[in-house]
């Protein structure tokens, strides 16, 4: 179950040497072994204090920061 999207973040991010991971409903289908249902986005995470070197890597992109059920636009 490869699907564009993640093809496209990871390729993006072949040079990045920091852990990331993907979240949300795809890490989910991932865990099930079968894609549940359509998906709209692709949500990773990193660690806080890497978020410039993900940033530089990922030029041109929107970044919005999730928390307690709020997703904001992040800009720094």
């Amino acid at each position: 179950m490869v699907r564009p999207e993640s093809v496209g973040l990871a390729s993006r991010l072949a040079g990045v040497s920091r852990p990331w991971c993907i979240v949300g409903g795809w890490a989910l289908d991932l865990w099930h072994g079968h894609q549940k249902r359509d998906h709209e986005d692709l949500e990773f995470t990193v660690l806080r204090s890497d978020l410039p070197v993900f940033r530089k890597a990922l030029t041109g992109m929107n970044f919005h920061t999730a928390g307690s059920g709020v997703v904001e636009h992040l800009s720094l």
